[in-house]
Order: structure tokens, then C-alpha cells, then sequence
């Protein structure tokens, strides 16, 4: 499942960006670690 319809190169920087209080929140967490497998799978 991918969150966003769209699609990027190789060459693209994917940035995820949240409020300081909340980079301990565990979903953040889990959004983070779903992109980086999904970037490591592409590869």
C-alpha cells in the first residue's frame, strides 16, 4: 500500500517532516520505518 498516488525517481528526496513533540509518537515511528523498508525493497 503506498500513502501517496504518486510516483518518484531515483534521484528524489523523500522528506518526512512532523512537529519536534511528536518524533517520539510510535506512529510516526512506524510511518518512518514503512518508508525506509519500502525505499530498501526498491533498491
Amino acid at each position: 500500500m503506498a500513502p501517496f498516488d504518486i510516483e518518484t525517481s531515483p534521484t528524489e528526496t523523500i522528506y518526512l517532516v512532523s512537529r519536534t513533540k511528536q518524533a517520539r509518537d510510535r506512529r510516526i515511528g512506524a510511518l518512518r520505518r514503512w518508508i525506509v523498508d519500502a525505499v530498501d525493497r526498491a533498491r
